[in-house]
């Protein structure tokens, strides 16, 4: 424990010992963080009288640097309302002084971006950029699920996509986790044929699937007897699907079958009241693609911007 000139009381620990008050995203649950990396996590956080825990984050730490997360789009503080400004001074002095004890050379806060988070995120940008950390900027692209038909939010090339897909007779099907492995074969195979790569193993995925059954889901787009496109979603909150992992056989480049694809999951997040369809970051190699961002866009999405936070520590 360590206290500063605050009423708030700071404590640094395993993720398990902190148990947040209301619901977290997947991603800052413990047994997810646990599969980002098995060990290597050191978890702060910050109560008010009566144990009441008002500020957490948690970092995973290797070779002199601690980063939230460890792997996954994004991690950063989980926060109460009621935290002042000059808590927010205090806690992020009280971590750095607990990481440079630890001979931690830098930190690294990924923070979520608008749709996953009220304009709250605000008060986090604004307490790391007072304490001087250095801000790097993404792009993400989310389509609002609205109680109209995805098809009604599409540019008029996107329209004729998924027009030509269905005179063709695609079919959108959710698909049992037992399909996970083939989902991940035709999915490896097709970015093969692009030269590009799955960020996680086969392995990873089936652990993810089996710690959390009901935030994972399998979907394809079905030509006849023919899988012609397929994807991984993730529920990382209860209004927020992400569209994890998705592409498409090449050979039906015509037909479009992402549009499709992503038509089917913008009904399935309608059906279970979501808000928005995360469709992630438009990066190949960790470059901008701009045709990409440009196809999102024509797909209904929105634009956001996603802030990660870097500080190098001074060890005096």
């Amino acid at each position: 424990r360590y206290t500063l000139l605050t009423e708030l009381e700071f404590r640094c620990g395993q993720p398990e010992d902190f148990e947040w008050p209301e619901p977290v995203s997947l991603f800052h649950e413990p047994r997810h963080l646990r599969l980002q990396a098995a060990t290597g996590w050191i978890s702060f956080a910050a109560y008010r009288g009566n144990n009441h825990l008002s500020l957490l984050i948690h970092f995973h730490i290797q070779q002199g640097k601690a980063a939230s997360p460890g792997r996954a789009p994004f991690g950063s503080f989980l926060f109460l309302p009621d935290v002042s400004a000059a808590d927010w001074s205090n806690f992020l002095r009280y971590i750095e002084a607990e990481c440079i004890q630890r001979g931690i050379r830098q930190l690294e806060i990924k923070c979520p971006p608008m749709p996953y988070c009220s304009d709250d995120k605000r008060v986090v940008d604004e307490a790391l950029a007072r304490a001087n950390y250095i801000s790097h900027e993404d792009v993400v692209a989310s389509i609002p699920i609205l109680p109209v038909a995805f098809y009604e939010l599409l540019h008029r090339a996107e329209k004729k996509k998924l027009r030509k897909s269905d005179t063709a007779g695609a079919e959108f099907q959710l698909l049992p986790l037992a399909q996970l492995e083939n989902v991940y074969r035709h999915l490896s195979e097709w970015r093969a044929s692009k030269n590009l790569s799955l960020s996680l193993s086969l392995a990873d995925l089936q652990q993810l699937a089996a710690a959390f059954p009901n935030h994972v889901l399998l979907t394809a787009v079905r030509l006849k007897d023919q899988w012609i496109a397929a994807n991984v979603s993730l529920r990382v909150t209860g209004h927020v699907l992400y569209n994890f992992y998705h592409d498409h056989d090449p050979a039906w480049d015509s037909l479009s079958p992402v549009v499709k694809l992503n038509e089917g999951l913008y009904n399935l997040g309608r059906a279970q009241d979501m808000q928005w369809l995360d469709l992630g970051t438009s990066l190949d190699n960790g470059r901008l693609r701009p045709s990409l961002l440009e196809f999102k866009e024509r797909l209904g999405a929105k634009l956001f911007p996603k802030l990660t936070f870097r500080k190098v520590l001074t060890h005096d």
